[in-house]
């Protein structure tokens, strides 16, 4: 479900398939060990998850509120078309940082 590469202090997870109720408690744990390990600025790459439900949407907000938290920051990158869709109707592109491509992203969460 997913895999990780570093950028820097920035760690890019990369997640496929979908990301729905069965699925969230599993991608929760793997992320929280992730954090629980100091790594506080993330990339979520969605170009390989085909869709979101509202389990996902809460993860993420979560997930942002907790690093926010901890002077760390998440961002979206590279959202389908489906996913950008999900994320336009619910609104949540406006609390979420979502890029076109890892490259914005991590000129975005690069600390200077």
């Amino acid at each position: 479900m997913l895999s990780t590469r570093s950028a820097g202090p920035i760690e890019i997870v990369a997640l496929t398939g979908d990301i729905d109720a069965a699925s969230t408690p599993s991608l929760r744990s793997e992320l929280a060990a992730l954090v629980d390990s100091g790594k506080l600025l993330l990339i979520l790459n969605l170009s390989k998850v085909r869709i979101v439900d509202s389990s996902a949407l809460r993860l993420f907000v979560v997930l942002v509120q907790h690093c926010r938290a901890e002077d760390g920051d998440v961002a979206l990158a590279c959202p389908t078309p489906t996913v950008r869709s999900i994320l336009h109707l619910t609104q949540l592109n406006r609390v979420l940082e979502v890029f076109d491509s890892e490259e914005l992203a991590i000129g975005r969460l690069s600390p200077n």
